[in-house]
């Protein structure tokens, strides 16, 4: 997602890159902070490219807003402002790059987000692995033992904890979701079924936690009537 003030740039910015040649796709573009968070939440871009200086709401305090709803969000700052601290505050907040505009070519512009790209697919490689280790601890972790699975389960938010989230949390909640909800089927229980609130990670953790214990107590009971 493109935002900037400047409807100019953002349709130069669209032409002067050929996207789709690079592997990306211009999924939506604001023109203040205000419009970026709202149209953030509608399309769920990976990377948003962004100036800081604009009205209603500026770059830095949109930066801000998104992340606390997604902390897998990569940025990178496009900005005509010189100021120091809006750069400062980009990289509090991890932002990919600060580039200027009146010093970036297209070139410089690409090989940024090229670079994002390779992190996101590094991120990708490492929370697989991550939502492998919670699949195969539902499927088989939780019949041996309850307390195990769940020290397993903390474990892998605390060991896991940047990749989960860099894998964009939704994934991992909607893939988890579907298996426990064949589980309870399975046990023909549908009616004990809930999905987590949010995909938060420590709303999934607690989640997760409570269908383990859930699920333990079925397999207890299926081993005792039979």
């Amino acid at each position: 997602m493109i935002v900037d003030n400047d409807k100019t740039i953002v349709e130069n910015l669209i032409k002067m890159i050929d996207w789709e040649e690079h592997g990306f796709r211009v999924a939506a573009t604001a023109f203040n902070g205000k419009h970026g968070v709202q149209l953030y939440n509608e399309v769920r871009p990976q990377i948003i490219l962004t100036e800081t200086n604009m009205p209603k709401m500026d770059g830095i305090q949109m930066i801000r807003e998104i992340r606390s709803i997604d902390a897998s969000v990569h940025f990178l700052v496009l900005s005509a402002c010189r100021i120091f601290e809006y750069a400062r505050q980009a990289i509090s907040l991890r932002a990919g790059a600060y580039l200027l505009k009146d010093e970036a070519d297209p070139h410089t512009i690409l090989d940024a987000l090229l670079e994002i790209k390779e992190k996101i697919r590094k991120e990708a490689e490492v929370a697989r692995y991550s939502i492998n280790d919670l699949v195969l601890l539902f499927v088989k972790g939780v019949k041996r033992d309850l307390g195990d699975a769940l020290s397993t389960l903390n474990d892998l938010f605390q060991t896991h904890a940047i990749e989960t989230e860099g894998c964009g949390v939704d994934s991992l909640a909607e893939q988890l979701s579907c298996l426990i909800e064949k589980t309870y089927l399975e046990h023909g229980r549908i009616e004990l079924f809930t999905k987590p609130k949010d995909s938060r990670k420590e709303t999934l953790h607690l989640w997760l936690q409570e269908q383990l214990r859930v699920i333990y107590l079925m397999d207890s009971d299926k081993t005792e009537t039979t």
